[in-house]
C-alpha cells in the first residue's frame, strides 16, 4: 500500500485511473466553459444592439421635440428676423403659418367615407 500511495504522490495517478478518461473530461469541461462564455457574450451583444437601437430612437425623438420647441419659441418671440420668417402663431386671413409633417395614409390612399343615410339611421346626427 505504501508503494501505491507513493506512486500517487509522484505521478498523480494510481493504477485504476485511466488517462484517456481524464483527458476527455478536461476537454469536455473546457468546451462547456467555452460554450458558457459564448452564451454570455451573445447575450451581452444582443443587449448592446437593443440599447443602440433605443438610443437611435431617442435621438430621433429628441430632434423632433427640439424642432417643435424651436417652432414654439420662435412663435412667441418678437424679433425682426423671426417676424420675417414663417410664424406658427401668426394667423393671417384664417391661415396658420406652421410647418407640419404630412400624415401617411394607410390602405389604398382613399379617405374613409361614411354614408349620410347610415349616420341618420344610427341617429348619430340630429
Amino acid at each position: 500500500r505504501k508503494a501505491a500511495a507513493a506512486g500517487e504522490e509522484e505521478g498523480g495517478h494510481d493504477e485504476t485511473s485511466k488517462p484517456g478518461i481524464t483527458e476527455r473530461k478536461d476537454r469536455q469541461e473546457e468546451w462547456s466553459s467555452l460554450d458558457n462564455f459564448f452564451k454570455r457574450f451573445n447575450k451581452v451583444l444582443l443587449s448592446k444592439l437593443a440599447v443602440d437601437k433605443e438610443k437611435e430612437r431617442l435621438q430621433k425623438e429628441n430632434r423632433d421635440l427640439q424642432g417643435l420647441l424651436k417652432q414654439y419659441l420662435d412663435g412667441v418671440s418678437v424679433q425682426p428676423h423671426i417676424m420675417e420668417a414663417a410664424n406658427p402663431l401668426l394667423v393671417v386671413n384664417g391661415r396658420v403659418n406652421i410647418t407640419k409633417r404630412a400624415l401617411a395614409r394607410t390602405g389604398n390612399g382613399a379617405p374613409t367615407v361614411v354614408d349620410g343615410n347610415h349616420m341618420a339611421a344610427t341617429q348619430r346626427i340630429s
